[in-house]
């Protein structure tokens, strides 16, 4: 018990120092930021979610005593929380059911696509909290984007003062630039949210099973990564109403950007397991990789279309490939069903 709570103060300042990190204002300062739930989620998965818990609790309250309660609340939203719930359901189990393949442990385990849907889930919740909070600080949403609007004005008036020569997009002033901008801004949020915090919680996985701890067994992810179906018609339902304007317009696109990054993994999911024993694998994918980073979004969206289609007419299912080297086997057996 001693080490766990030891385990869950150390994890919740480690997660609160990479969080208060940006306040250096330097792009790797911020690039660490992204990896603020990362101790969390490894002492959550490499010990109990109650440990998780303690942590996030540990983090907040640190962030709270070195900066201000403020940025403490905004880093339970965005980081603490997400990394408790999501180590919590990475621990759920259950007996297998009739015709249903249980792993060599004999349990079902909490499906990976489920918990990159949560993710996509806590990516545009916490990107609609932003809105919320411009509604309530500014007294409504045309007055917070509007007042948002005239401050990347202003600041994109001065870039340009300081460019030589200026470089404007074709067709575009400092104001149009800005609303582009700032409409385009919280969908992104909402995506990056998706992708970070599912990157963060296979981090944390593979650590805690290096580290001999992690009680569940490794899955297949490139086989097993699949969202419900659902999620593909209330994403085609976001799309729709993003057409519209005003508040439900941003709601809509920050709902889409979100499922549209889960979908996006579910696609690179379906390129691992299709290229397993291929020549030149490694080039190939990492080639796809290193575009959707310099390419973005449209490398993304395609990859995304990949997923949808994959939730429809299971393209993985149509090839037999060879299954996934296992993971280190140290930790077990598992835990009892629905620990915690």
């Amino acid at each position: 018990m001693a080490l766990h709570l030891i385990a869950a103060l150390g994890a919740g300042l480690a997660a609160a120092v990479l969080f208060i990190i940006p306040v250096k204002g330097t792009m790797a300062a911020m690039m660490l930021a992204v990896f603020a739930p990362l101790p969390i989620m490894i002492a959550g998965l490499a010990f109990s979610p109650s440990t998780a818990l303690i942590a996030a609790f540990a983090g907040v309250a640190g962030t709270a005593a070195l900066l201000h309660p403020l940025p403490a609340a905004v880093f339970a939203i965005w980081a603490a929380v997400p990394a408790w719930w999501l180590t919590r359901l990475a621990w759920l189990a259950r007996p297998a059911e009739v015709n249903e393949s249980p792993g060599e442990d004999g349990l079902i385990w909490y499906p990976v696509g489920r918990l990159v849907m949560w993710a996509a889930v806590f990516g545009a919740a916490a990107t609609l909290l932003i809105i919320v909070t411009g509604i309530f600080r500014f007294g409504g949403y045309d007055t917070f984007m509007a007042t948002m609007t005239k401050a990347l004005t202003a600041m994109f008036d001065q870039l340009m003062k300081t460019a030589n020569p200026p470089k404007m997009p074709k067709g575009m002033d400092s104001a149009e630039l800005a609303r582009f901008f700032l409409r385009s801004l919280l969908p992104q949020i909402a995506a990056w949210g998706c992708l970070m915090l599912s990157i963060n919680i296979w981090l944390a996985g593979r650590i805690a099973a290096s580290s001999q701890r992690l009680r569940r067994p490794w899955p297949d992810v490139a086989a097993e990564l699949k969202l419900p179906q659902w999620i593909s018609v209330a994403l085609a339902l976001a799309i729709v109403l993003s057409l519209a304007s005003g508040l439900p317009r941003m709601v809509a696109a920050i709902f889409a950007a979100a499922a549209g990054a889960a979908f996006a993994l579910q696609g690179f999911a379906v390129l691992h397991y299709v290229t397993r024993g291929m020549r030149n694998r490694t080039m190939n994918l990492t080639l796809t990789y290193v575009l959707n980073v310099f390419l973005f979004p449209v490398p993304m969206l395609i990859t995304a279309m990949l997923g949808i289609a994959d939730t429809y007419f299971d393209i993985r299912g149509r090839y037999r490939r060879p299954p996934a080297p296992p993971a280190s086997k140290s930790g077990w057996p598992p835990p009892p069903a629905n620990t915690n």
